[in-house]
């Protein structure tokens, strides 16, 4: 065949000529740019000044600072001089040097005490409900346990809050007493260890600046918190200083305190069916973290409260979140969507952290069960990525320099923590799509996505009420058959035509491009990065399913990720073919031939091919393993029998023992 001039739509029907035009889709038009773009600042670089001689806790954070830096090459050297400086220069004497275990223990004692007071007259008003209860309906007695529990709660909050400013000062107090003994000066202490939290405002750096995203520079930090997991300790304090002891840097033991909570697994209890065991002299709950297990304390508080005992500023932040069962544009109109995480002051400035999210349980279809999966989107998030999950009610805990308002919140496209963790953005309309993609009048609708490294895809299309398939000629066929993605140079592109007027989801999932032995030895699981509503309002034209192929992505690129095969006669996922204009079509009976040739970068030992049409079988359009080898290319003749589009699916292995893997396939619209 050779390729045809004509500009032939993606979903040609087979009988009938319905081309369609391709202008991709632009959507609503909202400007984020001014809510999403950080602040361009220019970071003080200059050394930091000591009046003083260092003390022990500053040579073991000069000591932390060098195992950072890269072999042979000085700290001014480096390229990486900024996350140096930040760790250096927020160091601070260990809590051991100025504050003895016993005066904190003695403080904690007291709080809990207090503490212990507050669980008793929970349940003595719990206690005082009971025949009130017993006569309720079940209805009636959720709704009073309802409010009881959010009573209570309230009630804990502001105990920890007192608490948290107890233990904040007398941490302050020791340190500033310490330091100045040293010989420093008050006005410099207050600046650098201020007693109050500093005021709210957008950090100045990036996480990535902080840190360069690279966990690595934790491997110590999070080792010590999984230990502390598998430690029974009976106070805060002896907690937070087994997390603490050995770090100097604010960033150190804030990283210490959020792996703690991301790795430790909290035995929930049901708090209403709780009476203090045969023993309990307190008459309270006795477990250290009993708050959260019990369900009246979040893991916010939680995190504030093990930060209050580390000497770090932190603060809850309360507002709305977009979890995973919300659907993109929806309003947040009552409470199921609340949530609660956290800021804390480290480098130099407010950064935000979500323990909770960060320990995320993730469902594979794949492999049949749940995964916990630690996110360090999470820690220290950057607030430009972090408002397309989460509102704060407060708007100056956006910590963005133009703040958006909630219903700019919503219409934000619903982008995941692994949106960002595989470095993903959106292209050609970044800042421009909203979570609602308006089709055009054709059904039609595009999205683009750019990465920074090889992505493999995954995709689904369903009715807005979670409907995976729609019925065309009789026939119930996958939504996922309406929708085309491909590779296009550095995007991954995604063409929607939906089939009918209504209201779609596009969720996309993705992972690392898996290899030959991955693909071998298990299924590979996808973790869904966004999603999208498409609503189409009408649809002039039919719209025809895509060739019953293997799910996934079109084109040849698969194939050279995989395989190492390139793509050298057809390099894009659609081929338009036509027979030569010396053939007489009254007169020819055979089948013609298209012709496809890939360049192998390694050995592959076979092929095999299978050609799709909508409405034929595929016993009749049987392939089997036709191609030819020559020198390092490989050939494949395909045989078309008659006009109409077509699906072809490639499947290779290197050994005769391996299975036949997926390759790639192609889009070929036939038109003689």
């Amino acid at each position: 065949f050779r390729p045809s001039s004509r500009n032939s739509s993606l979903f040609t029907d087979q009988k009938i000529n319905r081309n369609r035009s391709r202008s991709p889709e632009n959507g609503h038009s909202t400007d984020l740019s001014r809510a999403i773009v950080p602040r361009a600042r220019t970071p003080d670089t200059g050394s930091p000044k000591i009046s003083r001689r260092p003390r022990s806790s500053e040579r073991n954070a000069d000591r932390q600072v060098a195992k950072r830096e890269k072999p042979g090459r000085s700290n001014t050297e480096s390229k990486h001089f900024l996350s140096l400086q930040l760790f250096s220069t927020h160091a601070e004497p260990s809590i051991k040097e100025f504050l003895p275990l016993g005066k904190q223990l003695e403080l904690e004692t007291r709080h809990r005490m207090e503490e212990d007071v507050l669980y008793r007259t929970f349940l003595e008003e719990r206690r005082l409900k009971e025949p009130e209860v017993n006569n309720m309906s079940e209805e009636e007695r959720t709704e009073l346990f309802d409010m009881m529990n959010k009573k209570e709660r309230s009630r804990v909050i502001n105990l920890v809050e007192k608490h948290t400013t107890q233990m904040m000062d007398l941490i302050h107090r020791e340190k500033i007493a310490y330091l100045q003994s040293g010989g420093e000066e008050i006005p410099d202490l207050e600046v650098k260890y201020p007693r109050d939290p500093p005021p709210i405002q957008p950090p100045e750096f990036t996480k990535e600046q902080v840190y360069e995203n690279n966990m690595a520079i934790f491997e110590n930090v999070d080792e010590v918190a999984k230990q502390a997991t598998s430690t029974k300790f009976d106070s805060f304090t002896s907690l937070v200083r087994f997390l603490i002891e050995k770090f100097t840097s604010e960033l150190d033991k804030a990283r210490a305190i959020f792996r703690f909570m991301t790795e430790t697994e909290f035995k929930y209890r049901s708090w209403f069916l709780y009476y203090p065991e045969e023993g309990n002299t307190r008459g309270a709950p006795t477990q250290l973290f009993r708050g959260v297990e019990f369900g009246i304390e979040s893991k916010a508080l939680l995190f504030k409260r093990l930060c209050s005992y580390a000497g770090l500023h932190s603060v809850v932040i309360q507002g709305f979140s977009k979890v995973k069962d919300y659907k993109p544009a929806e309003k947040f109109v009552d409470n199921r969507w609340r949530n609660s995480w956290n800021a804390v002051y480290v480098a130099g400035g407010w950064r935000l952290v979500h323990p909770n999210w960060a320990a995320m349980n993730v469902n594979t279809k794949a492999l049949k069960e749940t995964k916990k999966i630690y996110q360090d989107h999470y820690f220290l998030t950057n607030p430009d990525e972090f408002i397309f999950e989460f509102f704060p009610i407060k708007e100056e805990y956006q910590f963005l320099d133009h703040p958006i308002p909630k219903d700019e919140f919503e219409n934000l496209p619903v982008l995941r923590c692994t949106f960002f963790h595989y470095g993903l953005s959106l292209s050609r309309n970044e800042g421009l799509l909203n979570a609602v993609i308006q089709a055009d009048e054709n059904g039609e609708a595009n999205i683009y996505l750019k990465s920074k490294e090889e992505i493999s895809y995954h995709y689904s299309l369903t009715t807005e009420k979670g409907g995976s398939s729609v019925k065309v000629d009789g026939e119930r066929i996958p939504l996922d058959r309406f929708v085309m993605m491909s590779h296009q140079e550095d995007e991954a592109v995604f063409n929607i035509h939906v089939p009918q007027k209504g209201e779609y989801m596009l969720e996309i999932g993705c992972t690392r491009y898996p290899s030959v032995e991955d693909y071998l030895n298990s299924p590979i699981s996808y973790i869904n990065v966004c999603k999208f509503k498409i609503v189409s309002k009408k649809v002039n034209k039919v719209m025809v399913p895509l060739p019953n192929c293997v799910p996934g992505e079109w084109g040849p690129k698969k194939a050279l990720n995989i395989f190492g095969l390139k793509g050298v006669s057809h390099p894009l996922p659609i081929i338009y073919a036509a027979p030569p204009s010396t053939v007489d079509l009254n007169t020819e009976t055979r089948c013609l031939t298209l012709n496809i040739e890939f360049e192998k970068q390694e050995p592959i030992l076979d092929f095999v091919t299978k050609l799709y049409k909508n409405g034929v079988d595929e016993k009749q359009l049987k392939q089997g393993a036709r191609y030819r080898n020559k020198e390092n290319y490989v050939l494949f003749d395909i045989q078309v029998p008659q006009e109409g589009q077509y699906g072809l699916d490639i499947y290779a292995r290197r050994n005769w023992e391996d299975k036949m893997l997926h390759c790639c396939k192609y889009l070929i619209n036939c038109d003689v």
